[in-house]
């Protein structure tokens, strides 16, 4: 019996198909990442605000409740300067001044946004 060689196949590179399929991944990963990445920076700027606008809110309402903060609406001191109040009281039923305060601050895509706290002073 002779044996015959073995044909050697020439793998020089890539065949331009498996190019083409290995750029069509690519291109698919890198839109599903920067999509989900857009979306990460845009949620963390809203909950920024939220979670800054809670924070001062409470502060403020807590200032009206004692009795310190002597005006009705404002704005809040600078880093906060963006963020604005407003408070309204009102007398309820056992004689206590109930308080309804509103913080307001523009997001950076421009769209407005509240937070409303409700308080007593008694």
């Amino acid at each position: 019996m002779e044996r015959r060689p073995a044909k050697r196949r020439r793998s020089a590179g890539f065949t331009l198909i498996e190019v083409i399929l290995a750029l069509s991944l690519a291109g698919l990963i890198i839109a599903v990442f920067s999509g989900t990445f857009a979306q990460t920076v845009f949620t963390e700027r809203q909950l920024a605000g939220r979670v800054t606008g809670l924070i001062i809110g409470q502060g403020k309402l807590a200032e009206l409740e004692l009795g310190s903060e002597p005006a009705s609406s404002g704005r809040f001191d600078p880093p906060y300067e963006s963020f604005h109040w407003f408070s309204k009281e009102e007398t309820a039923d056992d004689g206590s001044q109930r308080i309804h305060l509103t913080v307001t601050w523009e997001a950076p895509n421009g769209a407005p946004h509240r937070l409303l706290f409700q308080g007593y002073r008694r």
